[in-house]
C-alpha cells in the first residue's frame, strides 16, 4: 500500500470511518459510518440521548483504527464489520421461527417506548407540569426505567426458578438410579449372585494374565 500523508490521514482519522477510506478499506469506514448514523437515528427515534453515549466508542474504534491499519495494513482484508452471512443461512431462519414470541415481544416493547417517548411523555408531561402536579411529572420521566427494572427482576426470578427445576431434576433421576439398583440387587437368587460374582472373578483372572 502505499504512503499516505500523514497529515491527511489524521485529519481524516478525526470522522467515523473517513480514516478507512483514506486508507482504501471502503467497506470497513461505510461501517463505521452507518454505525454512527444508525446510533444517531435510534436516539432521535427514541428520543433517548443516552443512544449518543455509543458514538463515543465507535469514534474512538475509528480513530485508532486509522492508524493501525496504516501500520499493518497489508495484513487486513477490507471487509464488512457486521457479518451479515448469517441472513443467507436458512438453519438461521428455521431456528427464528420456532421462537416468534421473542421477537414480537421485543418488536412491541420497541414500538410501545417510542410512543410513549415522543407522545406520552411530551403530551402528558405537560398538562401536569402545567397543572402544577410536579411528583407525577418526576413519576412519568421515570416510569421506563422502573419497567425496565420489573422485568430485569422477572428474568432473573424465571432464570433462578428454571436452575432450581434442572436441579430437582438430577436429584430425582440419582436417586430413582440408586431404588432401581436396589431392586435389582435385591431381585437376584443367591445362583445369580454366584454366577455374577464367579464371572467378575473370570474376569479379573483374564485381565491378570
Amino acid at each position: 500500500m502505499r504512503k499516505k500523508n500523514s497529515l491527511f490521514k489524521l485529519v481524516f482519522a478525526c470522522g467515523f470511518g473517513m480514516g478507512q477510506m483514506y486508507l482504501g478499506y471502503m467497506k470497513r469506514g461505510v461501517s463505521l459510518m452507518l454505525l454512527a448514523v444508525g446510533t444517531i437515528f435510534t436516539a432521535g427515534f427514541f428520543n433517548n440521548d443516552y443512544f449518543l453515549l455509543f458514538l463515543m466508542i465507535f469514534w474512538a474504534f475509528s480513530f485508532f483504527d486509522t492508524f493501525r491499519l496504516s501500520d499493518d495494513g497489508s495484513c487486513v482484508n477490507d471487509s464488512w464489520l457486521i457479518n451479515l452471512s448469517f441472513l443467507k443461512n436458512e438453519q438461521w431462519y428455521c431456528e427464528q421461527r420456532k421462537k416468534p414470541g421473542i421477537w414480537g415481544w421485543a418488536l412491541v416493547a420497541l414500538g410501545a417506548y417510542a410512543i410513549y417517548s415522543n407522545f406520552v411523555i411530551p403530551v402528558i408531561g405537560k398538562l401536569l407540569y402545567d397543572s402544577h402536579q410536579y411528583w407525577l411529572v418526576s413519576w412519568l420521566y421515570r416510569a421506563p426505567t422502573l419497567v425496565v427494572a420489573l422485568v430485569m427482576i422477572g428474568l432473573g426470578m424465571h432464570i433462578l426458578q428454571i436452575k432450581d427445576s434442572i436441579s430437582d431434576n438430577v436429584q430425582k433421576k440419582g436417586m430413582a438410579d440408586e431404588v432401581i439398583q436396589s431392586i435389582f440387587i435385591q431381585s437376584q437368587t443367591p445362583d445369580d449372585t454366584q454366577q455374577t460374582t464367579s464371572a467378575e472373578g473370570l474376569c479379573q483372572e483374564v485381565k491378570g494374565s
